[in-house]
């Protein structure tokens, strides 16, 4: 499974990671095969 991350711009980085590690903690448990595609958006990119 892929995903898309992105982070955008203010809060949106400290919330993504705290999202992917539990998006992490839960592939683990549940033997998911998650792919992190980062992608870049919002006005700071």
């Amino acid at each position: 499974m892929r995903v898309a991350v992105i982070e955008g711009d203010g809060i949106g980085p400290e919330v993504t990671r705290a999202a992917l590690e539990v998006l992490k903690a839960a592939a683990t448990k549940f033997g998911l095969n998650i792919e992190f595609e980062y992608v870049e958006a919002g006005m700071m990119h």
